[in-house]
């Protein structure tokens, strides 16, 4: 196994980021701390594939990565009309 089959490639709102095979499975906590940190005003989302919906990812859950993920961030509460 080479050390870039070892690395786990994903994003978080266009950041790439990688982390080792070895450390899978990891907590929303964690990806939530990566540069630049998810405010805590944010919820995490894991971009779903095909037609499944997106998982909302909180903070406790353990997640398990995979080679291409995409995760984004999204106000938890949004209030038609402010800015």
């Amino acid at each position: 196994m080479s050390d870039n089959d070892k690395k786990i490639h994903f994003t978080i709102d266009k950041n790439k980021h990688e982390i080792e095979a070895d450390e899978n499975p990891v907590t929303g906590a964690f990806l939530r701390s990566l540069p630049p940190a998810v405010p805590e005003d944010y919820d995490l989302y894991l971009r779903a594939r095909g037609h499944e919906d997106d998982l909302l990812i909180k903070p406790e859950e353990k997640v398990e990565v995979k080679k291409g993920d995409h995760f984004y961030t999204s106000k938890r509460v949004i209030t038609p009309g402010t800015v």
